[in-house]
């Protein structure tokens, strides 16, 4: 089985495989920018989630029937701020910082950029997972990426004027009461930057929350005002301003008629 993405491929090997216990488990080159086959206590799965979707990477760990503990790393920190645990290809546990279970799962899709690493083996703390199918778990992972890529496309830049729309109805808006409170300061005349100082919110926090009413259509977007073209410097000419006569026309032909002018 091969699957490729770009500039990801990612080949699945079975002629290699290591013996944990409970049966050879087959194992994985990943192989492109940034990626590595590596070797330490087992053998690992790693990789960029700017290549490869955290969907993808879940749906091959699951249909190649994996045992182990997916890392899940963000452009930041240096050690895993998440999991995921796999049973024979079964989704049975996920963790995210303090969050764990279907919460977990929730910030595991906000996350646009970072890195994952597959370790083979290693069991499970938890089963926050286990009763639900994998498939279905899959499956709402794809939704709630593709959700998030929607917000951050409808977030607006820190010099844009968002504009609350009254009247609009939203089933199942969910935010928190702070968030709401944002509304009161989109009249349109203030940017994303100004609400943000003036509430002490983070410049990001604010884009994000703004962008998330601005794809529930509570929120309309105006675009920064660009710099206007400079208007046409005053004349140094020191006669400007100054009326000028207009030219006379030009004469009309005389005709003498018994010694007295006719015009034409």
């Amino acid at each position: 089985m091969v699957y490729a993405d770009l500039s990801v491929e990612i080949a699945l090997l079975p002629s290699k495989t290591k013996d944990l216990g409970g049966g050879k488990s087959p194992c994985f080159v990943v192989r492109g920018h940034g990626c590595a086959w590596l070797q330490k206590k087992y053998f690992m799965l790693k990789g960029s989630l700017g290549q490869i979707s955290i969907v993808e990477v879940i749906r091959l760990l699951s249909s190649s029937n994996q045992t182990g503990q997916l890392h899940l790393m963000n452009m930041t920190d240096a050690v895993a701020t998440g999991g995921c645990y796999f049973q024979m290809g079964k989704w049975v546990h996920a963790s995210m910082g303090r969050f764990s279970g279907l919460d977990a799962i929730k910030e595991i899709c906000r996350m646009s950029e970072g890195s994952f690493a597959f370790e083979v083996g290693v069991a499970s703390p938890e089963q926050t997972l286990v009763q639900y199918p994998t498939a279905t778990l899959v499956e709402m992972v794809r939704e709630q990426v593709e959700e998030f890529q929607a917000l951050r496309k409808a977030a607006p830049d820190g010099q844009d004027f968002p504009r609350y729309i009254p009247g609009k109805a939203v089933d199942g808006l969910e935010a928190t009461p702070e968030e709401l409170s944002m509304l009161l300061h989109c009249s349109g005349e203030k940017t994303v930057s100004e609400i943000a100082r003036q509430t002490g919110i983070d410049v990001a926090d604010m884009r994000r929350i703004l962008g998330k009413f601005h794809f529930l259509g509570l929120v309309e977007i105006v675009p920064g005002s660009k710099t206007p073209a400079p208007s046409a410097p005053p004349s140094s000419d020191p006669a400007a301003g100054i009326p000028v006569e207009e030219a006379p026309s030009e004469a009309k032909p005389v005709r003498y008629w018994r010694g007295k002018p006719v015009y034409e």
